[in-house]
């Protein structure tokens, strides 16, 4: 960014040194201007939005924290009620090395060792329970749906929440602004009047 000045005037009948003041004091306000816009634009870059504030209070307040548990807490139980019509699959097995049969034989008892192995496989199917699972499901859906109601109506007035106290925020913002430039312009008002004094140009009662 290049900035340049070109002052041309001519201060007949006025003193030399309240001149070169005046010229010292606009120097001074042209060297600061850039610090103060880099500052101003920093400050502008770090400022949270309405939207990253609410992203970040929907994500991080711990009513929505629990209402989001409790909506997949009623899937999880809508899951485990379906899978009760499910066909149950169970599978077992038995292996002895070593097993003593002992079988008769012509009046005798004949032994024989040998290893054994046993496996086996059972299928069971729920027909009809009297409409008692059918109905946990429904009632389990609807907890669900009401968990998820309130999660939205949440959700809403936090935004709303969110929003006024953004707005607010913003309001006492502009007023802290307005009234530092009332105090910035009325010290300079003070200090050009000081200054005038001091060189004569006004008295105190002025």
């Amino acid at each position: 960014m290049a900035f340049s000045l070109v002052v041309t005037c001519a201060s007949p009948g006025r003193r030399p040194g309240l001149f070169m003041k005046s010229i010292a004091l606009m120097t001074l306000s042209l060297l600061l201007l850039p610090a103060y816009s880099g500052a101003e634009e920093k400050a502008q870059s770090n400022m949270l939005t309405l939207q990253t504030c609410i992203d970040k209070t929907l994500v991080t307040h711990p009513d929505i924290k629990k209402l989001h548990f409790q909506v997949e807490q009623k899937n999880a139980v809508i899951t485990s009620n379906n899978a009760a019509n499910l066909p149950q699959i169970s599978v077992s097995a038995e292996y002895n090395p070593i097993k003593t049969f002992v079988m008769p034989q012509n009046g005798r008892f004949l032994t024989d060792d040998h290893d054994a192995w046993r496996a086996g496989i059972g299928l069971t199917q729920k027909i009809y329970d009297f409409g008692s699972n059918k109905g946990r499901i429904k009632a389990s859906e609807f907890s669900k749906e009401i968990a998820a109601l309130s999660l939205k109506e949440t959700k809403r007035l936090l935004v709303y929440q969110v929003q006024t106290l953004y707005d607010t925020l913003l309001l006492q913002k502009a007023a802290m602004k307005a009234r530092e430039e009332d105090i910035k312009t009325t010290e300079a008002l003070y200090l050009q009047a000081k200054e005038l004094v001091k060189n004569g140009l006004k008295t105190r009662a002025d």
